[in-house]
């Protein structure tokens, strides 16, 4: 059972995708947000808070999301 969601965040000044991530038991608390890292070529997580603190299941979700979206970034570029 998921406890986050990802939501594209409309930017379209930016050159890549960025993603808020919510909690959903609580839709006004946002937890953090995804963006491309250029200097690793890689999409990371940004917590919102210092004090965020997040189980192993919630993580992988998050590591998870990332991985999906460096690699469909890596597609693009191949196009």
């Amino acid at each position: 059972m998921s406890y986050i969601e990802f939501t594209e965040v409309k930017d379209y000044r930016a050159k890549t995708k960025q993603f808020y991530i919510w909690n959903k038991s609580n839709p006004n608390l946002v937890l953090g947000y995804i963006s491309f890292y250029p200097q690793w070529r890689k999409y990371i997580f940004h917590p919102e808070q210092i004090k965020s603190i997040f189980d192993a299941s919630c993580l992988r979700e998050i590591a998870d999301f990332c991985e999906l979206q460096t690699s469909q970034w890596k597609e693009e570029l191949k196009k």
